[in-house]
């Protein structure tokens, strides 16, 4: 790899500088605003685990695994690393059944609390980037569409509940984020949250593996047997879901997980944990191919195939670079068109009734938990699957308007922006950071054809990763990784 001496680059190099971020920092009123949405945050987190209390069948359970997540609560980072590897448990397992949601809730929440009166309130100062601006105007249409929209909840009506679980989910997005950004500072901190989403993700894989070859039924897939025979689908269907209640929401997930395995085995300089992180890749893409999820390696063949054209230059033998460029794109373009008839469904009935759906409330949507009801009343195929509209972007624009839509492409721009000058600028890749960039490219094609924010745990992968890019481009994260 070299870096260029033609005029051309050195012209772009130089635009690249003179708009280089510096670290900057939110001080005075704007601390003291956002210490208030701590707080605010703060009562949303309490409110959880009040509820989780109210409705825990034993009391006592509950308030000792309460006791055990204070305790690792306690340090941040750690509180964060679990509370995400819970998050992966989407359907629970053994005797934590379904209650998979309020024990990560719960984690989460106490974590969150244990940090907020501890630390954050006290602080005068908070980090800034460039992507605040337009996450706060996202977050904030997205609460007011959700409020406007919402019905009187009742335990009669589920459907009236998912506003306001959705609303409880985004307040923990939020909460990851601005944890997140304070937190993750240098090599030590990044290192340990980015080894703990890694073994989670290889645990999980292992679980689903294990589980669907030796038929141990470690998960609860009852509730999910009446959509399956609605559909038509054989109950035997070999298609591995481990801990989530979706084949393609554990496809998505592998998204996340493969980039940071692929760069341990690049940039690992002893052998033998070369070669194990090798095997590792090796298995995640077997695990890949098991959950049949074409539009996770739709994604991921695409994501590498754009990840290496940004990156062409600093190849001294590009001839090579642009074959694997063809390479991927062809395999990503072959896996879309070998059987069209698999995403019939899209084309025909779920996008044109989300496109319908956000025609009829274009400005703020039908509100977050809303999106079912109004498919119903739009759509003569009432698919029990049509949760959501199978894409991100048609999914943000028929829940949260077109003003969110446009603050969420602000972020993206803003984000791939900052990363295209910092490619400029830096003589030798960072490989971790790539990795994190292929991770997020890759989720974002695969919004294509899927909602990639289905589940907390996937979201939550999102956004650490673009904090954690950002940091190191805006150098708030000192150390070069």
């Amino acid at each position: 790899m070299y870096r260029s001496k033609s005029p051309i680059a050195k012209w772009i190099r130089n635009w690249a500088t003179a708009t280089y971020p510096k670290t900057k920092y939110w001080e005075g009123v704007h601390a003291f605003r956002i210490k208030a949405i701590f707080v605010l945050l703060s009562l949303v987190y309490a409110g959880v685990l009040a509820a989780y209390l109210i409705f825990a069948e034993s009391k006592v359970a509950a308030l000792l695994l309460m006791a055990f997540f204070v305790f690792i609560g306690m340090k941040p980072l750690r509180g964060l690393a679990v509370s995400i590897g819970l998050a992966t448990f989407q359907k629970g397992i053994g005797f934590l059944g379904f209650l998979n949601f309020p024990v990560f809730a719960v984690c989460f929440s106490i974590t969150m609390l244990l940090w907020i009166y501890r630390e954050a309130i006290h602080l005068k100062r908070f980090r800034r980037t460039r992507l605040d601006i337009w996450v706060l105007l996202f977050f904030s249409i997205t609460v007011i569409s959700t409020l406007i929209h919402m019905q009187a909840p009742t335990f009669a009506d589920k459907e009236t509940l998912y506003p306001i679980l959705q609303l409880v989910s985004l307040s923990m997005v939020i909460g990851i984020f601005m944890f997140a950004r304070e937190l993750l500072d240098t090599r030590r901190e990044i290192s340990y949250i980015i080894l703990s989403i890694m073994l989670a993700g290889i645990l999980v894989s292992l679980l689903g593996f294990i589980d669907a070859n030796f038929s141990l039924n470690l998960f609860n897939n009852d509730y999910i047997k009446p959509f399956k025979e609605i559909l038509g689908y054989k109950l035997g269907v070999d298609r591995i879901m481990s801990t989530f209640d979706n084949p393609n929401l554990l496809g998505m997930y592998l998204l996340y997980i493969l980039p940071l395995c692929f760069y341990l085995a690049y940039d690992e300089n002893e052998w033998p944990k070369k070669w194990m992180m090798a095997i590792v890749s090796a298995f995640l893409l077997y695990i890949l191919w098991l959950t049949q999820d074409f539009s996770s390696w739709i994604a991921l063949s695409y994501g590498i195939g754009l990840i290496l054209t940004i990156n062409i230059y600093r190849f001294v033998r590009k001839w090579y670079v642009i074959a694997a460029i063809m390479m991927f794109v062809s395999l990503g373009t072959f896996l879309f068109l070998s059987d069209t008839t698999r995403w019939e469904g899209r084309f025909h009935i779920l996008w044109p009734t989300a496109i319908k759906i956000f025609g009829e409330n274009p400005w703020l949507g039908v509100g977050m938990g809303n999106y079912y009801a109004h498919y119903k009343q739009l759509s003569a195929f009432d698919w029990n699957f049509a949760f959501h509209a199978h894409n991100l972007y048609l999914q943000v624009l028929a829940e949260r308007g077109i003003f969110a839509f446009i603050f969420f492409g602000g972020i993206l721009a803003t984000f791939l922006i900052s990363k295209l000058k910092h490619l400029v600028l830096k003589a030798k890749s960072n490989y971790l950071v790539t990795s994190l960039l292929l991770a997020v490219i890759a989720t974002l094609v695969s919004g294509l054809m899927q909602y990639s924010f289905s589940w907390i745990g996937l979201e939550m992968h999102f956004w650490l990763y673009l904090l954690i890019t950002i940091g190191v481009i805006e150098k708030h994260i000192r150390l070069d990784i």
